[in-house]
Parts: structure tokens; C-alpha cells; sequence
């Protein structure tokens, strides 16, 4: 008899872990006025640019990157020659491609503590300056700018 409540509440258990780890991973899309692309892709991302990466929130330039036509982004860093070089994608990686009409980076950074995956939505194009936001808040929190170009 005690085996059998046992396993009854094993089972609960399960269940109930199973439909809350259901409900918190669903998509955190907010609709945020963000771009639409109905067009070609490459219209919006130029990918024999090289862009620099800053955070808006912080300000801080966490480095370069440079999309391919394949729909990976190579990470890049200057070395002490102000060569770029490429980060290791065993420490950060990346892709991006249209999702529900919008333009959608992946991103993933490891830490010795563990690792990051982010996913970042288009929400404006301004000069050749991309702006993303995060997916579950409607503030811009990336700019891409390419390194030839002048913004304000």
C-alpha cells in the first residue's frame, strides 16, 4: 500500500514538474513594433561589414562581429596590433535567421561558470545601424554599428 501511494506521488510529481517547466519555456515574444522583414534579408545586414557591438544599457563594447551569408555570426576581437582576430567558438558562437517575419540573433558566450544563450529581435534600422532588443523586453539593448559608419 505505501508503494503504491509512493509511486502515485511520484508520478503527480512528474506530471506537475513537467507541465510548470512546459509553461515557463514558452516563447516570451512581446509585441514590440518591431521590424517586419518581408524583404530579402541581406537589404538589412551587410555581410562584408564589420560591426561593433555595444550594449546600450551598460555602454559597454563587448567587441566585433561580422555576419556570413550562410547565417552564422563570426565574433571577432582586435589583437594588440589592432588586427581583427576571431573568438574561439568554443567560447561564443552564433546565427541568425527569420523567425514569425522577424530577424532573430542567437547567440550563445561561455563562462567558466557556465554559458549564456540569449535570443535578440530587430527592432530598428537606422544608416546601417542595427538595434535589438531582448526577447522578453521591448528596450533596445544592442547596437550594431558597422565600423565605417557615423550615427548620433
Amino acid at each position: 500500500m505505501v508503494r503504491k501511494v509512493f509511486y502515485i506521488l511520484f508520478f503527480v510529481s512528474v506530471l506537475a514538474n513537467t507541465f510548470s517547466c512546459q509553461v515557463m519555456n514558452r516563447s516570451r515574444y512581446k509585441n514590440c513594433n518591431d521590424i517586419i522583414v518581408a524583404e530579402n534579408i541581406f537589404s538589412l545586414i551587410d555581410t562584408t561589414q564589420i560591426y561593433n557591438i555595444e550594449h546600450l544599457n551598460t555602454g559597454y563594447n563587448s567587441g566585433f562581429c561580422k555576419f556570413s551569408s550562410t547565417g552564422k555570426i563570426q565574433f571577432l576581437f582586435l589583437d594588440n596590433e589592432n588586427r581583427y582576430k576571431n573568438t574561439p567558438k568554443k567560447y561564443e558562437r552564433g546565427s541568425y535567421y527569420i523567425g514569425n517575419r522577424f530577424l532573430i540573433l542567437k547567440t550563445f558566450v561561455k563562462y567558466p561558470q557556465g554559458g549564456i544563450r540569449t535570443k535578440k529581435i530587430l527592432t530598428a534600422v537606422r544608416d546601417g545601424v542595427l538595434y535589438f532588443r531582448y526577447e522578453d523586453e521591448c528596450e533596445r539593448s544592442i547596437r550594431l554599428t558597422p565600423i565605417n559608419a557615423k550615427y548620433k
